[in-house]
């Protein structure tokens, strides 16, 4: 007799839509060895699904990640089950990206899912965030202050390919379930020690919550889903609006837009939050929106129009500059030395490389995006279309036609305001740091 957690799960892939049965193409499975995605493992594989495992070794506890790494090995092998394994370099990414642990294996963990969904044409990538995860995304992302892209957190289905099958399942019937098929797991010994907020939310304060509030778990994931339906039809608003005030080449008429529309800076938010625009930065730039020449981020103000800024003067996709110097790039050069002075931001206009990317007299080129383009993310071996790039950050056709590549030699190593490549990385071995900034 099939156990109530399976159906449960059948269930929820034929409402959302998640999978399709019928499809004879194989699901990527991101397994981590934990109890959660065990259960995803062997449950879609129960379902008569045809899987492929996908473990990676962050190397950040030792042995207990090797340890962790021959249990999804052996698991794998026991259940006759394809396995891929990637040994990911976090210390090269954080030091790059200037982003916390966190991020950093989050990101390379999600660019190789998608290298490994295009490799085998998979329908999807399924990973196991379940009922407890959501809540607690929900309730930090509150506690830190967010919209309601926040509380709509942990969607059933996340473009490109990310499917989440066990949502509505709790931590607790997840590990009775594999209890009673006679299943082991590992437990991750770092989500016990309270040193991060995320951990002190899990094990400190939701508990108490949830003894005092019983239905308070379901009832948070219940009324993110309803924010997100909600979202969902904002989405659909703004999005008429967009083609109302955003031209073809990414600009609007702050000063049409501000008499017409009494939410202007949501607007501005919901159009351009995928490019970097914060709430904080649209409040700013309707309040001063008849100042000309102030900077937000990626975008400037001239004379009341809103308008992308780009790394050159033309606008023309086609406009080319070539050149052995890198100086005459529209860059603001820096030679770094010192580590204890290097304190990397978090801006798309800023980029930095190991400074021997300047070493033998390389041509330099800043152009357009071409259809084909592909550049080498952090973390994969393989490389990725510049064009699902562009598609996976929501940019519209003006945003794309003003986007620059940078080029050293032919390979391309930035895309400004949007993405750095995973060339000439700089790491903690790094003596001498290069960083562009856009002028």
């Amino acid at each position: 007799m099939r156990h109530p957690l399976i159906t449960k799960v059948k269930d929820n892939i034929l409402r959302h839509e998640l999978l399709n049965p019928y499809d004879e193409r194989p699901v990527v499975v991101g397994v981590s060895g934990g109890a959660d995605s065990v259960a995803l493992l062997h449950t879609l594989q129960k379902l008569g699904y045809s899987v492929i495992a996908a473990h990676c070794n962050y190397g950040l506890r030792d042995a207990e990640s090797d340890g962790d790494e021959a249990y999804v090995r052996d698991l794998c092998s026991h259940k006759d089950i394809a396995l891929e394994v990637l040994k990911a370099d976090v210390a090269a990414r954080m030091s790059h990206d200037g982003s916390s642990m966190e991020m950093a294996c989050r990101d390379i963990r999600y660019e190789w899912f998608e290298t490994l969904r295009c490799r085998y044409d998979a329908q999807a990538v399924a990973v196991a965030h379940h009922m407890d995860d959501k809540a607690e995304t929900v309730m930090l992302n509150l506690l830190r202050g967010t919209g309601i892209r926040g509380l709509a957190s942990m969607k059933w289905r996340r473009e490109p390919g990310i499917i989440r099958p066990l949502l509505n399942l709790s931590r607790d019937e997840i590990k009775d379930f594999l209890t009673e098929e006679g299943i082991g797991w590992r437990e991750d010994s770092s989500n016990a020690i309270n040193d991060v907020k995320r951990n002190k939310l899990r094990n400190i304060i939701l508990p108490r919550l949830y003894e005092e509030f019983t239905d308070a778990k379901a009832n948070i994931c219940a009324t993110s889903q309803h924010i997100d339906e909600y979202s969902g039809f904002i989405s659909d608003v703004c999005s008429k609006k967009r083609e109302e005030y955003v031209a073809a080449d990414g600009s609007v008429d702050l000063l049409k837009l501000a008499d017409a529309e009494p939410y202007a800076p949501l607007l501005l938010w919901e159009w351009f939050g995928p490019q970097g625009m914060t709430r904080d930065m649209a409040d700013k730039i309707m309040a001063f929106r008849g100042n000309s020449g102030s900077r937000y981020g990626s975008w400037h103000i001239d004379h009341g129009i809103l308008q992308v800024m780009t790394p050159c003067d033309c606008s023309d996709a086609g406009h080319i500059i070539a050149t052995d110097n890198l100086d005459e790039m529209p860059f603001e050069m820096e030679i770094i030395t010192d580590r204890h002075h290097f304190h990397p931001q978090r801006d798309a206009s800023v980029a930095y490389f190991d400074a021997d990317i300047l070493a033998g007299n390389p041509r330099w080129t800043l152009r357009g995006w071409r259809e084909g383009d592909r550049v080498r993310p952090f973390g994969l071996k393989g490389t990725k279309l510049v064009s699902d790039i562009f598609a996976n950050k929501k940019m519209g056709r003006g945003d794309k036609q003003s986007a620059r590549i940078l080029l050293r030699d032919d390979t391309i190593i930035w895309i400004p305001g949007i993405v750095t490549c995973a060339e000439y990385v700089v790491t903690p071995t790094t003596a001498r740091i290069l960083r562009l900034t856009v002028k």
